[in-house]
């Protein structure tokens, strides 16, 4: 599956949710994946963000999308995105959302403060500047699915 994000120089993030799995898939100047696990309600971070691929060329992201079955196009200056996703990693029927950060004004598109499923004061500028909280608040349940 491929996720174009197009909101200039920001930094994106897809989250990606597979029955009680949650993944922030980061996309800034390197690649990283956060993982939670939804536990009494709440999503608990699993592990957080192990960045590569920073300054690195296409085998670096070929080698992480078999690692972690999903890429994305990247830059040091930022810009717009594309997230490429295994089908095994987003099978049809997984739920998906994207959110990309301006670092310079720490506004996100969309609005997460007015996001259905997504609570913005703990999907904010931390989150998306690489620093997953220990829990986070997010319904996926009017979220997209992936195509089947």
């Amino acid at each position: 599956m491929r996720v174009d994000v197009e909101h200039g120089p920001r930094i994106a993030s897809l989250y990606l949710v597979r029955g009680d799995r949650l993944w922030v898939l980061h996309a800034s100047a390197a690649l990283g994946t956060a993982e939670y696990e939804r536990r009494a309600g709440r999503w608990r971070l699993v592990h957080g963000f192990r960045f590569a691929c920073r300054g690195e060329g296409p085998a670096c992201r070929a080698a992480f999308a078999r690692r972690e079955g999903w890429s994305a196009e990247i830059s040091e200056t930022g810009g717009d995105r594309s997230f490429e996703l295994a089908s095994s990693f987003a099978p049809p029927g997984a739920q998906f959302t994207v959110v990309s950060l301006d670092p310079r004004t720490a506004e996100t598109t969309p609005d997460v403060r007015a996001c259905p499923g997504i609570a913005g004061d703990v999907v904010g500028a931390a989150l998306q500047a690489g620093d997953p909280p220990d829990e986070l608040a997010i319904d996926p349940r009017d979220w997209p699915r992936v195509p089947g």
